[in-house]
């Protein structure tokens, strides 16, 4: 069976290919909103939001860059941005299956990755639903590692992966509040006196970017 290493070139491979067989892609529903949000954001200077489409900032800020840097060419910039961040999904499916399993269920679980065509296609679709993942389960690996070693440079690494990832998608939130609860009740368990300092360094560097859409909120509504 090949290495993970050539299982996550072989997924990004066929994601490429995948994207440059169905280019044009015609925008469909919300893959519309998040262009329009960032293109009203890439004109007027501001996040054009309502109460109907309160959506996290992430991903229309990055239809904003695309349409500044590559203007009508900048929904398709974003759709290659999700094909290079396809790299972090298929390492932390690898790295999360060896850790909790085995090293075999790595190499398996990133081949499901790799050939699972529709997965594959949300690549080339207008969500934000690969870049959240791209940044979900590294975040999970790193706190994995961070809460087995004491690691608080990993822990403050995951907090702000995880903490990013809820400006992709609302989900990322709780599940990043969940992952507090679990640190605090693991470190609690296994070594009581570093407990509270690792979990605060956590919590601390998950909420640091969501302070700024936490506050503008509050302001703008």
């Amino acid at each position: 069976m090949p290495s993970v290493r050539a299982w996550i070139v072989i997924g990004v491979a066929l994601r490429a290919a995948l994207l440059c067989l169905s280019v044009p892609i015609e925008l469909q529903s919300d893959e519309a909103h998040y262009a329009w949000l960032g293109l009203g954001w890439e004109r007027f200077g501001y996040l054009t939001d309502s109460q109907r489409f309160l959506w996290p900032p992430a991903y229309p800020f990055l239809h904003k860059l695309g349409f500044q840097l590559f203007e009508e060419r900048g929904v398709d910039a974003v759709r290659y941005l999700q094909i290079s961040a396809s790299i972090a999904t298929g390492w932390g499916t690898a790295a999360l299956a060896q850790r909790l399993i085995s090293a075999r269920a790595a190499k398996l679980a990133v081949a499901l990755w790799a050939l699972h065509l529709p997965l594959a296609a949300f690549c080339s679709l207008g969500w934000p639903d690969s870049l959240f993942i791209a940044l979900l389960l590294p975040g999970l690996v790193l706190l994995h590692d961070g809460a087995s070693a004491m690691d608080q440079r990993k822990l403050v690494a995951a907090g702000l992966l995880l903490g990013v990832s809820a400006l992709f998608k609302e989900i990322g939130l709780a599940l990043a509040l969940l992952s507090a609860v679990w640190l605090a009740a693991h470190l609690h368990k296994t070594c009581k006196e570093n407990a509270t300092p690792a979990s605060l360094a956590f919590v601390f560097a998950l909420f640091l970017p969501l302070a700024p859409w936490a506050a503008r909120n509050l302001e703008h509504y």
